[in-house]
C-alpha cells in the first residue's frame, strides 16, 4: 500500500549505454508507461524498491518472440495496454435532470450510487431551479477496465420540490456488463402503444370526463372494498350491506339504468378486472355488487348525464372509473424483447424469463 520507486531500463544489460525507460515513485494503482516516444526494446528490466531497499526485480520480453497478452501478470505489474490495445478506457457518465412536469421546480437532492459507494452530487448541480421543459446535466469521468469480467451498476436519484404540491422523485440506472471472452447476449426491451408511441411518451388523458355532455360509455375497475373509500364529487348513493364487498373474493355485478334495463351483468368478476358498458341516454347507473351466493353486498349510483362532475380515477365504493368515452387510463401496450448476440461466438438461447416490479411481482418464463 506504500509508495514505491519503479526503475525500468532496457533489458539488454550487456549494453554499454544505460537506457532509462521509467524512473518515478508511484502508489498502488498508478500506471507505468514505457517507453513513451520511441519503440520498445526487446526486453524491459524493472526494479521495485522502497527507501533504497530492493523489493522486486523482473524481466518482460517485448521482442514479439514470446507471447505477451493483456492482463499478463509480472510480479507487481499487470499488462493493461500494448501498442494500440488498451484495457483501460476513459469513460464519461452524463446525468440529465429534466423538468418534465407542468410547473417549475427546485432540485433539492441528487445522489449517485455505484457499486458499494454513494456520493451526494447536489453541490455539482449549477442550475437547481428548473422551469417547465428545462434541464441540467452533471458529468463525471471514470476509467473502465474492459478486459475483466465485471458488472458496474450506476444509479442516480434526484428529488425536486415544486412551487406548490408534494416533492417528486426520479431514478435511473446505467448497467455496464463486461465479459471479454465468454458468451455475451444483449437483451433490449421496447414498449409502444397501438399508435407506435414509446410508452414513456404517452400523453396523460384529460381526467374530466365531460363538459356538461352525457357520457356514452364507461369502464370501471373492480377494486373491492366498502363505500367508505369512495372518492368523487357526486351525490349519488353508495350503500353497503354489512361491511361491503371483500377486497379478494369474486363477486357478481349487475348494472342497470333508471328504468331497470340491464347495462352489464357478470357472475364472476375478480378484483382488478375491468368492466365496460354503454351509458348513452342514461342519466343514472345503478350497480349492485353481490357475493358468489347472490347475497347483496353493495349498491352504487353513478351520474353519467354530464350534470354532475365525473372524472377518471373517481371511486364509487368498490368501482374505480378507468375510462369514459375517448379518455382512458388503460392503454394497450406491446412489449418487444430483442436478443442480440454481441459476443464473438455463435450461441443458443436456453432460457428467457420476464420479471415485473408491480405491486405483486411476477416472473414469467418462455
Amino acid at each position: 500500500t506504500s509508495n514505491a520507486r519503479i526503475l525500468c531500463i532496457d533489458g539488454d544489460l550487456l549494453s554499454p549505454v544505460l537506457v532509462i525507460l521509467f524512473d518515478e515513485t508511484i502508489s498502488v494503482g498508478d500506471k507505468v508507461t514505457v517507453p513513451g516516444d520511441s519503440s520498445l526494446p526487446k526486453s524491459i528490466f524493472c526494479e521495485i524498491s522502497q527507501d533504497n531497499v530492493k523489493l522486486q526485480e523482473l524481466f518482460i520480453d517485448t521482442s514479439g518472440e514470446e507471447d505477451l497478452y493483456l492482463k499478463d501478470v509480472f510480479g507487481s505489474f499487470v499488462v493493461e495496454s500494448c501498442g494500440e490495445k488498451d484495457c483501460l478506457v476513459p469513460i464519461t457518465y452524463t446525468y440529465l435532470i429534466e423538468n418534465v412536469g407542468k410547473i417549475s421546480m427546485d432540485i433539492t437532492e441528487v445522489m449517485l450510487s455505484r457499486e458499494d459507494r454513494s456520493v451526494d452530487l447536489i453541490d455539482e448541480v449549477k442550475e437547481r431551479a428548473l422551469e417547465i421543459g428545462d434541464s441540467t446535466t452533471i458529468s463525471d469521468k471514470e476509467i473502465l477496465d474492459i478486459c475483466v469480467k465485471d458488472e458496474i451498476m450506476t444509479t442516480l436519484s434526484a428529488k425536486a420540490d415544486p412551487e406548490g404540491g408534494d416533492p417528486c422523485f426520479s431514478q435511473d440506472t446505467y448497467d455496464i456488463e463486461i465479459d471479454p471472452k465468454e458468451c455475451r447476449v444483449k437483451v433490449v426491451i421496447t414498449c409502444e402503444d397501438d399508435a407506435g408511441t414509446e410508452c414513456n411518451d404517452i400523453d396523460l388523458p384529460e381526467l374530466k370526463c365531460s363538459e356538461g355532455d352525457a357520457v356514452d360509455v364507461v369502464s370501471f375497475e373492480y377494486i373491492g372494498g366498502s363505500c367508505a373509500q369512495s372518492l368523487n364529487k357526486q351525490d349519488e348513493i353508495c350503500e353497503d350491506e354489512a361491511i361491503g364487498p371483500s377486497t379478494s373474493d369474486n363477486v357478481k355485478i349487475l348494472c342497470t339504468d333508471g328504468n331497470g334495463n340491464e347495462l352489464y351483468s357478470k357472475d364472476d368478476v375478480s378484483v382488478g378486472e375491468v368492466i365496460s358498458f354503454p351509458t348513452s341516454g342514461v342519466d343514472i347507473v345503478t350497480c349492485e355488487i353481490s357475493d358468489e351466493e347472490g347475497e347483496l353486498e353493495q349498491t352504487v349510483g353513478i351520474d353519467t348525464s354530464g350534470e354532475e362532475e365525473l372524472a377518471l380515477q373517481d371511486i364509487f365504493g368498490s368501482l374505480k372509473l378507468k375510462s369514459c368515452d375517448e379518455e382512458s387510463c388503460l392503454i394497450p401496450l406491446t412489449y418487444t424483447y430483442t436478443m442480440n448476440n454481441i459476443g464473438t461466438n455463435t450461441m443458443d438461447i436456453t432460457e428467457l424469463s420476464r420479471t415485473n416490479d408491480a405491486v405483486t411481482p411476477a416472473t414469467v418464463s418462455f
